[in-house]
């Protein structure tokens, strides 16, 4: 996802973090709190942030991952609700060349914990060299700041031959500190078995993005190919999440994010039926 203030791309920056209730038994799959992605909600958000937010919260997320942006302007907003976001995204051109300090030195002086770089466009994907070295830097000014840098896949990054496609290419040549937020729908998409992934990558795994892909669906390279109704909440479609989040607590993953691109309907009910269903794996 990218960031793009309000839009897919941008409230990918400005999304939801889902939590797992504080009463969860010990012996949870869960490592940490469940989170939820405020992608979900763009079309709302806009119109009554307090409200929407406060919705989310009532039905059990405790954090957000959302843009800096939308922490500077409704971090208040957050912590009424009962809420922190301790990730956030933003898109390339904020970690291009004299740009990346000011945007990591912005992200820490809001607190945030992680900031994570949310897609790579067409025009960015032509230049992958270009696009790995800003990573590396950010990821280097992060460190520094005692921030993580983490890139969130789609499903791009699998096209072509094994061993030249953009996502072995960022696990050759980007450093360890850039640190990966696996969306297991992007994945499985890709044609990729994502608790594989997550076991493969182990610590380097930072988050997760969680939600649902229908049955039938085939394998995609582009993005923009992939029908609406591919999307579903989580538990209603093909995905093993207990497998996933097993794979997960093994590797330490410390975010999860609930998120759906597209919903039927009220987005709201989507992440709340994704919330009630990964409870219940509790």
């Amino acid at each position: 996802m990218r960031a793009t203030h309000l839009t897919r791309r941008s409230l990918l920056a400005s999304s939801f973090a889902t939590v797992l209730a504080r009463t969860a038994p010990a012996a949870t799959v869960y490592p940490k709190l469940l989170g939820a992605q405020l992608y979900t909600v763009r079309n709302i958000l806009p119109k009554d942030p307090a409200g929407v937010l406060k919705a989310m919260a009532r039905i059990g997320y405790k954090e957000v991952e959302g843009s800096p942006e939308f922490l500077a302007q409704h971090g208040k907003l957050i912590t009424d609700a009962g809420m922190t976001m301790p990730c956030a995204m933003v898109n390339l051109p904020a970690l291009a060349g004299d740009k990346a300090e000011a945007t990591i030195a912005g992200a820490h002086k809001l607190g945030l914990k992680s900031l994570g770089l949310s897609y790579l466009n067409e025009k960015e994907r032509g230049d992958i060299p270009a696009s790995l070295a800003a990573m590396n830097r950010a990821a280097e000014l992060a460190a520094k700041a005692g921030m993580n840098f983490y890139y969130h896949n789609h499903c791009f990054e699998f096209a072509g031959a094994p061993g030249e496609r953009v996502w072995d290419r960022i696990l050759k040549e980007c450093s360890p500190k850039v640190m990966l937020e696996c969306d297991i729908f992007w994945l499985t998409i890709g044609g990729q078995d994502p608790a594989a992934i997550i076991t493969q990558l182990g610590k380097r795994v930072l988050s997760l993005h969680l939600k649902d892909v229908d049955k039938g669906t085939k394998v995609y390279f582009q993005e923009r190919e992939v029908p609406r109704t591919a999307f579903k909440e989580c538990g209603n479609g093909t995905i093993d999440f207990k497998k996933v989040l097993a794979a997960s607590k093994k590797a330490g993953v410390r975010y999860f994010f609930v998120e759906q691109d597209t919903t039927p309907g009220d987005p709201l009910d989507s992440i709340r039926q994704s919330y009630q269903y990964l409870r219940k794996l509790s």
